[in-house]
């Protein structure tokens, strides 16, 4: 008898972005993060409810705070995934609202 599941790409420790704040936003969202080091290309990619890639940001550091402007989006949804090894590790949302 043994298990069955599907094989991850990512390291066992899980990767963590944190929920944006404040949601929803007006000029500026910031979630934390937290990442392993062996992971490569770290970055967040901002997208419509459309699917139209609107930000991406490179992440330098293995954890911290990142905050984007989001001044220059208009009223609506949007998703911020965490980018690692060129693939999603964990997508989430926030509202820009004015």
């Amino acid at each position: 008898v043994g298990t069955l599941g599907i094989e991850s790409n990512f390291p066992e420790r899980a990767e963590i972005i944190g929920y944006a704040y404040p949601n929803p936003a007006n000029s500026f969202v910031s979630f934390n993060y937290d990442i392993p080091s062996s992971s490569t290309g770290a970055k967040v990619k901002i997208t419509s409810l459309l699917g139209t890639v609107v930000d991406e940001i490179q992440l330098d550091k293995t954890e911290g705070k990142a905050n984007i402007n989001v001044s220059n989006l208009k009223n609506g949804i949007y998703f911020y995934s965490l980018m690692l090894n060129n693939s999603a590790a964990i997508t989430r949302k926030f509202v820009v609202k004015r």
